[in-house]
């Protein structure tokens, strides 16, 4: 299993927002939830639904991608 996913998802979703460069502000936005809630999942205060996770795991998919596909043209 990867590490990452090991983690708590309020771990995991810290990790992503950091990899994926996206502020709080950012992910408030993309996820349309109240500012507090976002507070809340980062803490671990409250539960991290599982297609917030998804939806910033496949932003990160797209981006490594499209980083592997503007490498391989050069």
């Amino acid at each position: 299993m990867d590490a990452q996913k090991r983690l708590g998802d309020h771990h995991r979703l810290s990790i992503l927002l950091w990899d994926l460069n996206i502020s709080n502000k950012e992910a408030i936005e993309a996820c349309g939830c109240n500012p507090r809630t976002l507070f809340r999942w980062l803490a671990g205060d409250s539960p991290v639904p599982k297609p917030v996770i998804t939806m910033f795991e496949l932003m990160l998919e797209k981006k490594q991608w499209t980083l592997a596909q503007s490498t391989e043209t050069e």
